[in-house]
């Protein structure tokens, strides 16, 4: 299974193609995203990836000025959601600069906007766990940015990707 705090494009998040993803989307208000993906049955992790995904007009990355995006994991079903790392190699952001993303290559992103070229989809960031996490849950939860648009909020995640070995 899978969720996001803006569920409708969620199944994206886990199809496998990098080049289809999901936005998680406030508004106005800045406050935590996430976008999770859930087991069957409990599964020992020992890596995390989350690909970031497109960007809308120029927002949609993570605003790391209070923090790095941060891993989470729920070890059974409605349990609580704990911390078990961040995404330390995520670049440093603000909710309106995500200029610290390397640019894309030339046909490595469809774009239509100066600015939007600057976070490239596809980049990934990884959490690699000391030692491996029982959970039926996953999920990579962050503040949004907005970009030139301070009234509209925005993450994107082209998959969240749960490795066991």
């Amino acid at each position: 299974g899978k969720s996001e705090s803006a569920p409708a494009s969620a199944p994206a998040i886990i199809d496998g193609d990098l080049n289809s993803s999901a936005s998680a989307t406030t508004g106005a208000t800045a406050r935590e995203q996430w976008f999770a993906v859930g087991f069957a049955r409990p599964l020992e992790i020992r890596r995390v990836a989350f690909v970031h995904g497109y960007n809308l007009t120029q927002r949609g990355w993570f605003d790391t000025s209070a923090g790095k995006p941060v891993v989470q994991v729920q070890r059974q079903a409605g349990g609580p959601w704990e911390k078990i790392g961040e995404l330390a190699d995520y670049p440093a952001t603000t909710a309106t600069d995500g200029t610290a993303f390397k640019r894309a290559e030339k046909g490595q992103l469809d774009v239509t906007t100066g600015d939007i070229e600057r976070v490239t989809q596809a980049q990934t960031f990884t959490l690699a766990l000391s030692r491996p996490e029982t959970a039926v849950g996953v999920r990579v939860v962050g503040m949004p940015s907005s970009g030139a648009k301070p009234d509209a909020h925005a993450l994107s995640c082209a998959e969240l990707q749960v490795f066991v070995r």
